[in-house]
């Protein structure tokens, strides 16, 4: 079993890393704050620091108040009712296209496609976003599912507990979920290959 150990040293720095975090939670009482995309990107360049680290390192602080993630039993599908909500962001279209209604969740799909030729501009979107929807009521939100490819992307919200099957009431929107990510190493696999 491999042994973790501590530095003394530590012990002031973290108290304080704890301190500031109660405090932010305080101050920010349940709402989401993140900040500007200049400022976090100053921070990064000041602190010498992995600016998909602070990105990440803010959509933790917004998720505090949020339950453990787990595995969600949504129970049978019950019916399947029409969004159709879309929105023109830069060179990306946004549309929520239905909500899948189970027993004990609701399923939205988000589907994103980028006007720009992949050719020419970007090899592939690679989305960061969590579904918001507000007045909050609770609701706890997972992202359960990313496909795409290209220009295209889609992507699955689970919502515990379940949205009411008239979404007249409610508003969606598209908030940052930021995750570290570091470039990975990788072999090129493109030699023939043959079964005898």
């Amino acid at each position: 079993m491999l042994k973790v150990g501590y530095l003394d040293e530590l012990k002031e720095v973290d108290q304080k890393i704890l301190s500031l975090l109660a405090e932010r939670a305080k101050t920010a009482a349940g709402q989401r704050y993140m900040p500007p995309a200049d400022l976090m990107l100053h921070w990064a360049e000041t602190f010498h620091l992995d600016l998909s680290l602070i990105k990440w390192l803010f959509h933790g602080l917004n998720q505090m108040t949020l339950p453990v993630y787990g595995p969600i039993d949504t129970g049978d599908l019950q019916t399947v009712v029409p969004i159709m909500k879309k929105i023109q962001v830069e060179e990306c279209e946004y549309q929520l296209t239905h909500m899948m209604q189970y027993v004990h969740a609701s399923e939205v799909i988000l589907e994103i496609r980028a006007n720009e030729d992949p050719v020419y501009g970007f090899s592939s979107i690679r989305p960061q976003l969590i579904l918001n929807v507000e007045p909050d009521n609770g609701y706890f939100i997972q992202t359960m599912g990313f496909q795409g490819g290209g220009n295209r992307a889609s992507l699955k919200f689970i919502i515990t507990p379940k949205l009411p099957e008239d979404l007249s009431e409610l508003s969606f929107s598209l908030q940052p979920n930021y995750q570290p990510f570091r470039q990975m190493k990788e072999k090129i696999l493109d030699q023939p290959v043959r079964f005898d």
